[in-house]
């Protein structure tokens, strides 16, 4: 994808501190694939047992931390909030967050699916925290059927100050992104939340640090070269835009 559309896509690299290698694997990811981040999982089974990943850990989550900010790797995103099957809840919490985050200051920790639980914890993080991001992944999907409750876990980031900190994000390998994108930028601030617990307008300034101006930022990308770099590819030719699933139903 990459390949095809250059300036549209950038790559994570996913690491698991108990494969054989995992630091070296760092390294391969930058040479090899030229990630611009990394994905670490909070939980990963190993030879049939559940292994839980304390993100504060010097011993097994800080060599690769370290080996990341090493190779000019400036975002770690990290699967919180939502919990994997039966599995226990204790590590999709994002308390462990704030020890990596006060270790490493130069390094952005990425809370993905922030908000969709533990929503005051994560808003704490992202306060006392300048490193720390919210990634709303999982969370945007409330837009579909209770925008009310998005508008009360975004209302409450805003609130906190993160509002250069959060990015947009919807999973788009289980939902279609373009429903929820479109219910963001109409969506509006309900009265009550704004005058009777100060939550701030939603407006299309914020909404466009959200969608696309935050994210550049924070992974140093350039916007206006990334629009050249776009322009006369097959997306930026497009006079309207494809029915929902409709590449999905031609592979079927």
């Amino acid at each position: 994808m990459r390949e095809r559309w250059p300036g549209r896509v950038v790559v994570y690299g996913g690491v698991s501190p108990w494969q054989d290698g995992a630091v070296e694997r760092v390294d391969q990811l930058v040479e090899e694939h030229g990630v611009l981040g990394l994905k670490l999982y909070p939980l990963d089974i190993v030879e049939g047992e559940a292994k839980a990943l304390d993100m504060s850990d010097p011993e097994l989550a800080f060599p690769i931390f370290e080996r990341a900010r090493q190779r000019g790797i400036r975002t770690i995103a990290i699967h919180k909030a939502l919990p994997l099957g039966p599995v226990p809840i204790k590590p999709f919490e994002v308390r462990d967050i704030e020890g990596a985050a006060a270790a490493l200051p130069d390094l952005t920790f990425e809370i993905v699916h922030g908000g969709l639980a533990f929503l005051e914890e994560t808003a704490w993080q992202v306060a006392r925290f300048p490193n720390v991001v919210v990634n709303l992944e999982g969370t945007s999907i409330f837009l579909g059927r209770s925008p009310r409750r998005f508008a009360e876990v975004l209302g409450t980031f805003l609130s906190f100050g993160a509002g250069q900190r959060i990015v947009w994000a919807t999973g788009a390998m289980a939902v279609h992104p373009r429903p929820l994108l479109e219910a963001f930028w109409e969506l509006e601030m309900p009265r009550d939340l704004v005058e009777d617990y100060g939550m701030p307008e939603l407006t299309p300034e914020i909404k466009r640090a959200i969608l696309g101006e935050n994210h550049a930022r924070i992974l140093g990308l350039d916007i206006e070269a990334m629009r050249l770099e776009m322009e006369g590819d097959e997306f930026a030719r497009r006079e309207v835009l494809a029915p929902m699933w409709s590449r999905a139903g031609a592979a079927a």
